[in-house]
């Protein structure tokens, strides 16, 4: 049988396609993200809603918009789902106590993706749009390379993980940690959204210790009181510890917030080399003790330090001053 010349161009697009696919699985291999056993086999979806039953390298090749259900159920190990570019809409991924679980290269809109008891995998180079990640009680995850689009408040959850990795995000809301140790959050971009003034915390530790934050960046916008008539920051803080222990916050840069980092009823965490400009406190301490602040850069703040209930150990070659008497924010 002869093929024409464009069915000869589609065969050659095709095989092209499955070759680079075949690659990237096998870079996942030796990368170490899944066994061999999952790129033993490649399989197409091709129609939703999906269950991922068997270790296999999976490829998305529709757009989806659902009712609220999870479109694709992760039911085993060793899974590499790609979502190949294509977008999932008002549904959701959902991986239950299984391991090594990659989820890639997609969008997902006004959706979740949900993780609960899973051991090692990665979650990258996804977009999000009015969608969200939430772990629980996993660990040895990494959240890399992707973007949020837009937020509805929460973007990333971890509750009850350890020894996750959040790294190179560009992240609209906020990525908070719930009773979560061992993680590490580097170098992540957080971009302030048009909301409600000083509601939003970039970063948020809630009984969370042992942690982290490194080479983050915040930045807030400025968003008119028409009832003041006064400018305030979207920001409430960049960072927030509560009941929150022995965390290290090195190298992060927060603008254009209400406090800046907030300490509350938090202990012996390192506080070291961050910048703090254009907020109205540069750093809230109250009802913390033993914590070391240690050549921090306070820059145009309102007040540079308020605080209060507290005693904790100050060192810096630049002398600042220090308010006992907190403005405009909690």
């Amino acid at each position: 049988m002869v093929l024409s010349k464009q069915k000869r161009k589609r065969l050659i697009a095709k095989e092209l396609h499955l070759a680079i696919v075949c690659l990237i699985a096998w870079m996942t291999v030796f990368t170490g993200v899944v066994s061999a056993q999952a790129v033993s086999s490649l399989e197409s979806i091709d129609a939703i809603p999906y269950n991922i039953t068997s270790p296999r390298y999976y490829i998305l090749n529709i757009n989806y918009t659902g009712s609220g259900e999870y479109a694709i159920v992760i039911s085993a190990s060793d899974v590499v789902l790609d979502l190949n570019e294509h977008i999932i809409n008002n549904s959701g991924i959902l991986c239950e106590c299984e391991s090594n679980v990659t989820v890639i290269n997609g969008v997902v809109t006004l959706s979740q993706m949900y993780f609960d008891c899973v051991s090692k995998g990665k979650i990258e180079h996804v977009k999000f749009d009015l969608g969200d990640i939430y772990l629980k009680e996993s660990k040895s995850i990494e959240i890399s390379n992707n973007t949020w689009i837009d937020s509805q408040g929460i973007s990333i959850t971890l509750e009850g993980c350890t020894d996750v990795i959040i790294k190179n995000n560009t992240i609209r809301g906020s990525l908070t940690l719930l009773g979560s140790q061992k993680i590490e959050i580097i170098n992540n971009t957080f971009i302030g959204q048009p909301i409600e003034p000083c509601l939003e915390i970039a970063i948020d530790l809630r009984e969370s210790s042992d942690n982290t934050i490194y080479g983050n960046t915040y930045t807030g916008i400025w968003i008119y009181d028409s009832n003041t008539q006064q400018y305030y920051p979207s920001g409430l803080f960049g960072i927030y510890l509560e009941n929150s222990n022995r965390n290290k916050l090195l190298n992060n840069e927060i603008e254009g917030t209400c406090g800046g980092i907030k300490l509350y009823s938090s202990t012996e965490n390192i506080i070291f080399r961050n910048k703090l400009k254009d907020n109205i406190n540069g750093t809230t301490v109250i009802d913390s003790i033993n914590n070391v602040f240690y050549l921090n850069d306070f820059v145009n703040n309102t007040v540079n330090v308020y605080s209060k209930n507290s005693t904790n150990i100050w060192n810096s070659t630049t002398v600042y001053s220090v308010h006992l008497q907190q403005i405009q924010c909690s």
